[in-house]
C-alpha cells in the first residue's frame, strides 16, 4: 500500500504541473453562428473585415440549416455596395459553402448575413484572412471508431472466454451510463458560470489549474464515490472477485464503444457527405487523415478501460474490507486523469507532437492501473467461501 500510494503522489504531482496554464493560441479573423426567426426580411452586418493591400485573401466560410425562407452570406465593399453573396439553397435542409475572395480595393468591408421574410434557420459564418479550402477526407478516417470499437469488443470477448458473470459485465456498463448522465446534467448548468467565475476571479496561474482540478473532480464524485455508494449499501457490492472484475470492464468497455460508434457515425457522414458540413467540423475530421491522429484514440481506450477496472474493482474491495480508503484511493486517481482532460480540451491542444505526450501520460496512468489490478488489488480480495459439503443424509435425499 505504501507503494501504491508514493507512486499516487509522484504522479499527483506530475499531472498538477501539467495542468499549468497554455496560453491560447490567437486566431485571426472570426466566427459567429446562431439561430435564425423572422417574420420580415433584414440584415445585420457583423464582421470588419480590413484589407489592407489589394489582393490580400479573405476566407469564407458560410453553413447552416435552412427550415424555411431564405438566408445568404453578404460582403459589402467599403462604399456599401456588395461585393459578393452567397444565397443558401431553397430545398430546407443543411448547408455549406467556402470561398476565398482577394479584393482589389484596400479598406473595410462589412460581413454579414441576410433574410428573407418567413425565415426559420441556424448559421455560422467564419472568415480569415487567408485562402480557406475545404478539405479532402480519406477512409482512414474511419479507423478511430472502428479501432475503439474493437477494444470494447476485445474486452467483452476476454469477458466471454474466461466466462465472467455476465450480468456483471451488464451492471457495470449501466454504471456507466447513469453515472456520466448525471455529471452531465450537473455539468451543462453549472461548469460555464463555475469557468467564468474562476478564470475571472482568480489569477490565471490558479484560476485554470482550480477548474481542471474542479472537472476530475466531478468524474470522482459521480463516477467513483455514486458507484461505491450503491455498491456499499447493496447487495450488489457484495461479489466475488471475477464478478468485480467483469463490473470494472464492463464498465470501460461500454464507453469505448459508445465513443467508437460515434466517432464512426459522424466520420462516415463527413467521408460521405463532406458539403452539408462546416468547414470548422472537416478540419477536426481531417485531422484523421494522418495515421498518428487516427490511432490516438484507440490507443487511449485501451488503457483508459484499465483505468476504470482498477477503479471499480478497488472499489468492491473496499466493500469487501470494509475499508473507504479504497475507495478513495480511486476517487482521487480517476480525479487526476480527467483534470488531465479538463487541460487538454479548454487548453485547445491540438498538434500531434503534445497530444501523444499526452497519450504517454494515459498509458502510464492506465499502466499502473493494470499493475495495481493484477499485483495489488486481486491478491488482497477475500476468496471465494465454498459451499458446505451436504451432509451423508442429505445426500442420500438428494434427487438424482
Amino acid at each position: 500500500m505504501k507503494n501504491l500510494k508514493r507512486i499516487l503522489a509522484l504522479l499527483s504531482l506530475l499531472f498538477l504541473a501539467a495542468c499549468a496554464p497554455a496560453a491560447e493560441p490567437f486566431q485571426p479573423g472570426g466566427w459567429v453562428n446562431g439561430p435564425i426567426n423572422e417574420t420580415q426580411p433584414g440584415a445585420s452586418d457583423i464582421f470588419v473585415v480590413t484589407v489592407a493591400a489589394a489582393g490580400d485573401p479573405v476566407g469564407i466560410d458560410f453553413s447552416g440549416s435552412v427550415t424555411s425562407g431564405s438566408v445568404r452570406a453578404v460582403l459589402r465593399d467599403p462604399s456599401g455596395q456588395i461585393l459578393w453573396e452567397q444565397a443558401a439553397p431553397a430545398v430546407p435542409g443543411p448547408f455549406a459553402y467556402t470561398t476565398t475572395l482577394r479584393p482589389e480595393t484596400p479598406g473595410e468591408y462589412q460581413l454579414g448575413y441576410a433574410w428573407e421574410a418567413n425565415t426559420q434557420a441556424s448559421y455560422s459564418i467564419v472568415w480569415r484572412p487567408e485562402e480557406m479550402v475545404r478539405p479532402s477526407l480519406t477512409p482512414v478516417i474511419l479507423v478511430p471508431g472502428i479501432s475503439m470499437i474493437l477494444v470494447a469488443l476485445a474486452f467483452l470477448a476476454y469477458s466471454l472466454v474466461r466466462r465472467l458473470p455476465f450480468r456483471y459485465f451488464l451492471f457495470g456498463g449501466l454504471a456507466w451510463v447513469v453515472t456520466v448522465a448525471l455529471k452531465f446534467a450537473w455539468a451543462i448548468p453549472f461548469n460555464t458560470p463555475i469557468y467564468k467565475f474562476l478564470t475571472e476571479n482568480l489569477p490565471a496561474a490558479l484560476g485554470f489549474p482550480v477548474f481542471y482540478l474542479y472537472v476530475g473532480l466531478l468524474t470522482g464524485v459521480f463516477e467513483v464515490a455514486l458507484t461505491w455508494l450503491v455498491l456499499r449499501y447493496t447487495r450488489l457490492g457484495k461479489a466475488p472477485w471475477r464478478a468485480a472484475l467483469a463490473f470494472g470492464i464492463g464498465f470501460g468497455a461500454l464507453e469505448a464503444f459508445l465513443l467508437g460508434a460515434n466517432s464512426l457515425v459522424g466520420t462516415a457522414t463527413a467521408l460521405l457527405l463532406p458539403n452539408i458540413l462546416p468547414l470548422s467540423t472537416l478540419e477536426t475530421v481531417a485531422q484523421a487523415n494522418n495515421w498518428m491522429y487516427s490511432l490516438m484514440p484507440s490507443w487511449e481506450r485501451f488503457f483508459t478501460v484499465w483505468i476504470h477496472i482498477f477503479c471499480n474493482t478497488m472499489l468492491f474491495l473496499g466493500v469487501a474490507q470494509s475499508r473507504p480508503s479504497r475507495m478513495w484511493a480511486a476517487f482521487i486517481y480517476k480525479s487526476l486523469i480527467d483534470a488531465l482532460a479538463a487541460w487538454v480540451q479548454v487548453a485547445g491542444i491540438t498538434d500531434v507532437g503534445s497530444l501523444w505526450m499526452v497519450e504517454a501520460a494515459i498509458a502510464i496512468w492506465g499502466g499502473l492501473g493494470w499493475w495495481a489490478v493484477v499485483r495489488w488489488v486481486q491478491p488482497r480480495y477475500p476468496a471465494e467461501t465454498p459451499p458446505a459439503p451436504a451432509s451423508p443424509s442429505e445426500t442420500q435425499a438428494a434427487p438424482l
